[in-house]
């Protein structure tokens, strides 16, 4: 149901709030209480989901034949990020891109979007536009215009 907020937990939840670790020393997968990888990190910020790790990333891409992860839902000062090159490819294992600029009238942040252009990859960026005049009381045009 597109009209309820997003669970605390869970698959759909991981999908939107799940965010790249860009700490070095937990590039590398590290081993937990029990020998098993642990390069999926609780993200204390957002208070739900993970962070992961460049090492698991690069992992993920490699076993399901990706180049890149492209992600949203994560404010960037120029609308977009490029994260750590991947050794193996030489692309970004992370593409974060932010398509609203200024969000919520607070950042000052620019926009973002991704062209794909015969095999070419752009960014394009974008500044915000100012707000349209609103009428008082939330009247609407016609109203306003009658004498």
């Amino acid at each position: 149901d597109r009209f309820n907020e997003p669970p605390r937990e869970g698959l759909l939840c991981d999908l939107i709030w799940s965010d790249p670790y860009e700490k070095e020393e937990t590039d590398k997968c590290k081993k937990g209480k029990e020998g098993k990888e642990q390069g999926y990190i609780p993200n204390t910020v957002r208070g739900c989901s993970y962070y992961y790790t460049f090492d698991c990333v690069n992992k993920f891409c490699q076993k399901n034949s990706l180049l890149s992860v492209i992600r949203a839902h994560e404010a960037q000062l120029e609308g977009y990020k490029l994260h750590k090159t991947n050794p193996t490819t030489g692309f970004p294992s992370v593409i974060t891109i932010f398509s609203a600029p200024n969000y919520c009238d607070f950042y000052n942040n620019k926009g973002a979007i991704l062209k794909f252009d015969n095999s070419t990859l752009n960014v394009l960026q974008f500044d915000c536009a100012p707000h349209p005049y609103h009428l008082p009381n939330f009247m609407d045009v016609f109203t306003w215009s009658m004498p």
